[in-house]
């Protein structure tokens, strides 16, 4: 450091100039580890939304089948009486 330079006044990216840049640098890792923190409970959310869709279509995709073959064994019992 010169001797012209006052101390605390560093512009490097290390350490802030004023109180007031250390507390918006503060304020801002704190909205970015917020945003990671959402981000990452929206990709689980929608993970989950998947895994759940793909469920819920397996398990529609079976009851039909089931309701149609049964429909279809129902009509044939109806064929067979008559």
């Amino acid at each position: 450091m010169s001797s012209d330079e006052v101390p605390g006044n560093e512009t490097g990216d290390s350490v802030p100039s004023t109180p007031t840049a250390a507390a918006e640098d503060v304020y801002n890792r704190t909205i970015s580890q917020d945003l990671r923190y959402l981000d990452d409970a929206l990709t689980h959310a929608i993970d989950q939304l998947t895994t759940f869709n793909s469920e819920t279509m397996s398990d529609l995709s079976l009851k039909y089948e089931f309701i149609r073959n049964n429909e279809v064994g129902i009509e044939y019992l109806h064929f067979l009486r008559n």
